[in-house]
């Protein structure tokens, strides 16, 4: 398992958040070009799976809060950080998490 920490700019439009995503990595599988009977096998590429994200802070223009201080707010903020993060694993920051692993930052 990994944990990169980044940031959210805007999160549900008016919050900026700093997340932790704990994420581990499903190494793909080589490619076959045959087989003995003449098939084939295509391969499947590295992924990034079992995602889940942490608020770690949460602000506003007028305010700062640790994870703590949200109290009962903290499943709501971590579901739509959650939300936030998988929508942005579909527009460039799965290359971003694969990168970060391929540095050896797992957990012992």
């Amino acid at each position: 398992m990994y944990v990169y920490e980044t940031e959210i700019e805007e999160l549900a439009g008016r919050f900026f958040a700093t997340v932790a995503i704990e994420y581990g990595v499903n190494p793909g599988e080589p490619m076959v070009p045959y087989y003995p009977d003449g098939s084939g096998y295509p391969g499947s590429s590295t992924e990034v799976v079992d995602v889940v994200v942490t608020v770690t802070s949460l602000s506003s223009p007028l305010w700062d809060k640790t994870r703590k201080q949200l109290g009962a707010l903290t499943p709501g903020v971590d579901k739509l950080a959650q939300a936030h993060i998988e929508n942005e694993l579909e527009h460039g920051l799965a290359d971003d998490l694969l990168e970060y692993a391929g540095r050896d930052n797992e957990l012992a």
